[in-house]
């Protein structure tokens, strides 16, 4: 018995090692609308369990997660983790809700330093909303990814989905998601920034 339960032990400290790469997003990243199986990110990690050493992917992300939700779950998702890497995709939800941008900048901010304090390497989503806001808070909140990536030193993605917006033929029925076609497109958009920071 005592050695089964070492054997065990021994097991899921393993898996808890491969466990590298933490995606913290909202449902651009949730697969929502789709099986799961289908999204970016289940791509991602049927693709980094053939780096060496292999890797693997925590998708940690929810549909109408806001930067605040996010920052409340990251601490113990580090600890639970211990990711080399956090993908954080989130503010979308904020900037639709037309929250202050400085106190969604303020959170972000957070959000990276607390990653980079647990030692993982970040990657910074940029995200773009719809001009229904206004020209000006809109491209305000576009502008401040720019600003906390340069701020905290930090690889910015740009916005995987700008050419899939208000494209029926890659967006769900509410003209925001894209599809489950299109999750490809998206995987292909992300894989060089994870790809230099993994080293894979």
């Amino acid at each position: 018995m005592g050695k089964q339960l070492t054997v065990l032990f021994v097991l899921v400290i393993s898996l808890s090692a491969n466990a590298q790469i933490l995606v913290l997003g909202d449902s651009l990243s949730s697969a929502h609308g789709m099986d799961v199986a289908q999204g970016w990110v289940s791509i991602l990690e049927r693709r980094v369990v053939a780096c060496q050493p292999p890797q693997t992917v925590i998708n940690a992300s929810k549909s109408g997660e806001t930067s605040a939700g996010g920052l409340a779950r990251l601490e113990s998702l580090l600890q639970e983790h211990q990711p080399e890497l956090v993908i954080i995709e989130l503010g979308g939800n904020d900037g639709l809700q037309g929250k202050d941008i400085k106190i969604i900048e303020q959170t972000l901010t957070q959000m990276v330093q607390q990653a980079k304090q647990a030692n993982a390497q970040v990657l910074l989503v940029e995200i773009m909303i719809p001009s229904y806001r206004g020209f000006f808070y809109t491209r305000k909140f576009n502008k401040m990814y720019h600003r906390i990536a340069k701020k905290e030193n930090v690889a910015l993605i740009p916005f995987f989905a700008e050419n899939v917006n208000d494209v029926a033929e890659k967006t769900q029925a509410d003209m925001i998601h894209p599809t489950a076609e299109v999750q490809m497109e998206i995987y292909g958009h992300v894989w060089p920034y994870v790809r230099e920071a993994i080293g894979c």
